[in-house]
């Protein structure tokens, strides 16, 4: 039988696993994605999952969510936001990118310094108003900004929000 990427996934915890260094490589699971945390770096990699609005469950929709997700939030985050890698497989084990055949693909992105992080912001006291208000005025000004029309506004319908 063969194993699944995510019967398979402790392999990319190696530090070895990664072309740069990526000491103390830390997973971080949410209810969509791994997250993995090398170095420098972070690498998002979508579950095969289907939760009915959305659907990961074949490879070509986890690469493109992984494309989309780039395109969007590049908007906002140029510096963040790298691209999308491929994880492969490399003399038997799993590799973040590189030579070797491709076996998912991730979101590859900046590591935020945990400094800057919501809870380390709110223990030194600094996510306050003045700080929620400059992100709202940037969210507010990015959405003025961007297109709409077809394709864009059956997704803000009273339908569609109910779906």
């Amino acid at each position: 039988m063969t194993s699944t990427f995510g019967e398979r996934l402790s392999e990319l915890l190696c530090p070895a696993a990664y072309a740069h260094a990526a000491h103390n490589v830390q997973l971080i699971e949410t209810h969509i994605s791994w997250v993995l945390v090398a170095g420098a770096f972070a690498y998002k990699v979508r579950k095969p999952v289907d939760f009915g609005f959305l659907d990961f469950t074949s490879l070509e929709q986890r690469r493109a969510d992984c494309e989309a997700e780039v395109a969007l939030n590049w908007r906002l985050c140029p510096d963040l936001y790298l691209g999308v890698v491929d994880v492969v497989e490399r003399d038997g084990h799993l590799c973040m990118g590189g030579a070797g055949e491709p076996v998912e693909p991730a979101v590859a992105m900046r590591r935020l310094p945990e400094s800057g992080m919501l809870p380390a912001l709110l223990a030194r006291g600094v996510a306050d108003d003045r700080l929620m208000e400059r992100l709202a005025r940037q969210l507010a000004d990015f959405h003025q900004a961007v297109a709409t029309g077809p394709g864009v506004n059956e997704y803000g319908t009273p339908a569609a929000l109910r779906a």
